[in-house]
């Protein structure tokens, strides 16, 4: 487009625009000679706000499916081995122990006799004792006899009511028929032996008379004493008591739960 040609189309534009403006000023009216009156500016009036309703949230729930119970193994139940009990094995209580052992079978069995049979066994008479402590009696007699052998043993059992015991052993070797010596002629001259010492005599505990005292637990005690006039041993713990001696009458123990004095009075007592 050439510039003449703009210029042109400017001028018209301009001419316009000012017929427009002329044309407004001859139609209008001032604002206070108009008879229309103005409207009045509406009131607002605030509405009350409508609460919001709150979302009620209903938690929708987890539903975990079920898990398929495994079917129960059955287990065997363990096979018991049955235990054997401790053996309980009481505390033993002091028995009484007769000092001189008892024969075996090999030298014949121990059969019961009575008190008469015991009084003469073959022309040999029994000693028995006359006193015995208050509580105590005589229950029984047993006899045995070494086979092929004179020699025979007496076993005489005293009790009371609280199970004690004491025995009084005896052993009867008969004498021996003394050989008449026979004198030969000696081919040889005879010589003389040179003297034999005596032999030593064993020396025995202290004598020792009434009273006796007391062991102490676990000690066996030992004296020398004096039994039907003779010498004899006594020997006593706190719990038992043990007196022997011998005599032409056979050799003879007394062993059991007794005092050593009322041992010595059994002891003397016996016809």
């Amino acid at each position: 487009m050439s510039k003449g040609f703009r210029e042109v189309l400017l001028l018209v534009w301009l001419a316009l625009a000012l017929e427009g403006c002329a044309s407004d000023q001859v139609t209008s009216t001032p604002a206070s000679e108009s008879s229309v009156q103005p409207t009045a500016i509406p009131t607002f009036t605030p509405q009350p706000a409508t609460p919001l309703i709150v979302p009620t949230i209903t938690p929708t729930p987890i539903v975990v499916p079920p898990t398929e119970t495994p079917t129960p193994t059955i287990t065997p139940l363990p096979t018991s081995t049955p235990t054997r009990l401790p053996t309980i094995t009481p505390t033993p209580t002091p028995t009484p122990r007769p000092t001189a052992a008892l024969p075996t079978v090999s030298q014949g069995q121990y059969q019961e006799i009575s008190v008469a049979q015991a009084r003469n066994l073959k022309g040999y008479r029994t000693l028995l004792p006359t006193y015995l402590p208050t509580g105590f009696k005589l229950t029984r007699i047993t006899y045995s006899q070494v086979t092929n052998s004179p020699v025979f043993s007496l076993v005489v059992v005293f009790e009371n009511d609280q199970t004690q015991t004491f025995y009084l052993n005896i052993q009867y070797v008969p004498p021996q028929p003394t050989a008449t010596a026979t004198a030969t002629p000696a081919e040889r001259p005879l010589q003389t032996l040179p003297p034999v010492a005596p032999l030593a005599t064993p020396t025995l505990p202290p004598l020792r008379a009434e009273p006796y005292p007391t062991a102490a637990s676990g000690d066996f005690v030992q004296y020398a004493v004096r039994v039907r006039n003779t010498a004899g041993l006594l020997s006593y713990s706190n719990s038992f008591t043990s007196l022997s001696w011998s005599e032409a009458s056979g050799s003879y123990a007394l062993n059991g739960v007794i005092s050593p004095d009322k041992a010595l009075k059994v002891a003397a007592s016996l016809s």
